[in-house]
């Protein structure tokens, strides 16, 4: 079969290309011996920045299996010191808590049960999380679970042998009878229609600071007493004869992972 002029041409502009390629390889094996001498008499620097360039295309051209190798190498490598980073963080997380744990026990008297938080509410709407701990770990209904150093996450709300689910502060139709840490006024925090926490019925003779911290009352049928609730974020306008304010707890929804259980004494 005779080879077509068309195909003659492409072959010789391959073989062409291949022949510049390789003087060029050729040329920068000995750039170092080359640059000295032949470069410094043609004295220019944007030539040198042109066969610069070629190089490096070159060699990425000539490179690129190698390049491509290094870089799943390096994926590979940041993927593995990511996955133990993560597990050193939980590592370091666990350990806090159970510190956070003796502390409190020491402080408040408190028999504490470090749990981990292995499933929440993923759509948000419930408020609802699940524990890998449960009755068989001295777990049942009706506990108050908190965060260090005594943060208020929610109650639990039916426990069986090896997992517990609850309520956190999230849940829709949340109402907490609170006290301001700095004035001390009873009010109550609930969480309205929009999804805010709204500090309601608090006195008219009262002037909250933005910041100040609320806290569980005596009030509360299923809430120990001096927990750490939220902070007073703003103002609300109210022609009420009583003031509003906004709040946002101090425990994060995302932030769930290490919690206590209180198990001693008693909420009531």
């Amino acid at each position: 079969m005779k080879i077509t002029t068309r195909t003659r041409k492409l072959l010789k502009g391959i073989i062409i290309l291949l022949i510049v390629l390789g003087i060029f390889k050729i040329i920068f094996s000995f750039h170092n011996i080359i640059k000295p001498g032949v470069i410094s008499t043609v004295s220019s620097v944007s030539f040198l920045s042109l066969f610069e360039k070629i190089n490096s295309w070159c060699y990425d051209l000539t490179h690129f299996a190698q390049l491509r190798l290094e870089i799943q190498n390096l994926t590979q490598e940041n993927s593995y010191l990511l996955a133990q980073l993560t597990e050193l963080q939980a590592l370091q997380e666990e350990n806090q808590n159970l510190k956070a744990a003796l502390a409190l026990k020491e402080e408040q008297g408190w028999k504490l049960v470090p749990a981990k938080i292995v499933l929440v509410d993923p759509t948000g709407l419930t408020g609802s999380f699940w524990l890998d701990k449960g009755k068989k770990d001295g777990l049942e209904e009706g506990l108050n679970v908190i965060i260090a150093p005594n943060i208020l996450v929610g109650v639990l709300k039916e426990c069986f042998d090896n997992v517990c689910r609850g309520d956190s502060l999230f849940a829709p139709q949340t109402k907490i009878s609170v006290k301001d840490l700095t004035h001390h006024a009873l009010a109550i925090l609930a969480k309205d229609n929009q999804g805010r926490f709204v500090l309601e019925l608090v006195p008219q003779q009262f002037n909250l600071p933005v910041g100040d911290v609320l806290l569980t009352s005596n009030e509360n049928p299923n809430l120990l007493p001096d927990l750490l609730v939220a902070k007073i974020t703003a103002e609300l306008p109210s022609d009420l004869a009583l003031k509003e304010y906004l709040a946002e707890p101090l425990v994060k929804s995302s932030d769930l992972s290490s919690v206590l259980v209180i198990i001693s004494p008693r909420f009531r």
